[in-house]
This record gives C-alpha cells, sequence and structure tokens, in this order.
C-alpha cells in the first residue's frame, strides 16, 4: 500500500464552471486545504423498528477551506478575490497529487468564494483564509497518462 504525504497534494483551481482538470492551475502557496462533504438527514423510523432510529441520508453539501500564503500578483488569488467580489463560480479540484502526476486522484467540482479573509500579521507572513461553496455534484477523477 503506498501513503502519499499531504504536501505531495494538489489544490488546483480556474475561473469558469466546468473547467477540465488538465486545465486547472496548482495553488503552489496553499497550506492546510480541507474538504468538507456532508449529508443532512431526516428520521424515517417506524414502528416495527424495534427502537433503533433510521436516519438516512438527503441533500448534500461541501466547502472547502484553504489558507494561502499571499503573494503579490499571484493569478490564483486574484481568481479567488475575483470570485468572491462577483460570486462567480470557479472549477476546483483537490488531488492526492500533483495535477499532471499520472494516477493522482480526487474530486473535481464547481464553487464559489463564501469568505476571502487576509491576515497581516505583525510577525510572519501575510496569509489569505477563503472558504468555497461546491455547487455542483463533485466528480471523482483520476490523473490519466
Amino acid at each position: 500500500m503506498g501513503y502519499k504525504l499531504a504536501k505531495a497534494a494538489a489544490f488546483g483551481l480556474s475561473a469558469g464552471a466546468d473547467v477540465a482538470i488538465g486545465s486547472l492551475t496548482n495553488v503552489g502557496q496553499a497550506e492546510n486545504v480541507d474538504l468538507n462533504l456532508d449529508s443532512d438527514e431526516t428520521n424515517v423510523t417506524i414502528k416495527s423498528s424495534g427502537g433503533w432510529r433510521f436516519p438516512i441520508p438527503t441533500t448534500n453539501s461541501g466547502t472547502v477551506t484553504a489558507e494561502i500564503v499571499f503573494v503579490d500578483g499571484d493569478s490564483q488569488i486574484g481568481i479567488l478575490r475575483t470570485s468572491y467580489m462577483d460570486k462567480s463560480t470557479i472549477t476546483a479540484a483537490i488531488m492526492s497529487g500533483p495535477l499532471d502526476e499520472t494516477g493522482a486522484e480526487g474530486f473535481k467540482f464547481n464553487a464559489v468564494v463564501k469568505s476571502f479573509n487576509k491576515s497581516q500579521p505583525i510577525d510572519g507572513v501575510v496569509r489569505v483564509s477563503i472558504t468555497l461553496n461546491i455547487t455542483s455534484t463533485p466528480t471523482v477523477e483520476t490523473i490519466a497518462s
């Protein structure tokens, strides 16, 4: 069994919806990227359930949170800022390896930027913290040769 170090993982994005994975650009300064997929549930317990609740998943939702080291003029930060300001859709992917590595796998989806926060500490580097709301059904992608 092979294991991947988290630093080998990729967070790629592009302006616009439904962009092919091969056209996404890696966010090289990204740190602490988290993909969160969740389902609401409803209770369908019946009298003959023997005292057990029967919750079933209903609607799904997802978010991505990330911290990115701020670099002046970085095009990826520009895409994220524009998506936040315009409420425009971007395409993003969270992959197990580089976007051009055969066999890397992960999720690709459309999203909008829900929050865009810039931290400028007196000591340390300037960072941008973002939250993406996923707006399409994520697809499982594997990079082919």
